[in-house]
């Protein structure tokens, strides 16, 4: 005797489905080099990149070589001074504090600078408020915003570290606070 059997799905449980009938506006907090961004391209979704959130020199470089590719010179006209203001405290270029980009060459500057426009980069999510994310116009897009967990908390090198000198750095693991104080000053609409 044959049976139909249904799964059950606890998360469609008693909740309209969701559906997305307007174009998608992409925020991708601690984006790295771009894997959500990918992972909608590859499901073929088509969406617009809004915002990025990312603060580590070699990710932002990436993430526009990979999935923008705009190389534009938006520093054009700037002082290396302007540049310096725009990013201090905002870049990190091992991944873990920030750098101090008054040392840096202009060339380099106005790399991370243009990279940095070209992604629409918010850079230092501990800086980051709900106004910075433009979610405007909610009847014409949806917004999807997604946090990417710092993958190296859960590397062998991590595990080394800690191991060798200690805790490692707090402030990563309360990175997820610095996202969720930025969800805060969002009115939200559904």
């Amino acid at each position: 005797m044959e049976e139909m059997v249904q799964q059950l799905n606890l998360f469609n449980f008693g909740k309209e489905k969701f559906v997305i009938d307007k174009p998608i506006r992409l925020i991708e907090l601690f984006s790295g080099i771009g894997a959500t961004h990918k992972a909608l391209s590859i499901l073929g979704v088509e969406f617009e990149s809004w915002k990025t959130c990312e603060w580590a020199a070699p990710s932002i470089k990436g993430y526009n070589a990979i999935h923008i590719k705009d190389f534009t010179d938006y520093s054009f006209g700037m002082s290396k001074q302007e540049l310096i203001d725009y990013l201090q405290g905002n870049i990190s270029t091992d991944y873990n504090k920030p750098c101090d980009v008054s040392k840096k060459s202009e060339e380099w500057l106005r790399d991370i600078y243009n990279n940095c426009i070209a992604t629409h980069n918010l850079m230092n999510i501990m800086k980051v408020k709900g106004g910075d994310l433009g979610i405007v116009d909610t009847d014409k897009y949806c917004y999807i915003m997604t946090y990417s967990f710092p993958c190296q908390d859960l590397s062998l090198w991590t595990r080394w570290n800690k191991t060798r000198y200690g805790n490692f750095p707090s402030w990563r693991w309360h990175s997820f606070w610095f996202a969720l104080g930025s969800w805060t000053h969002i009115k939200w609409i559904r």
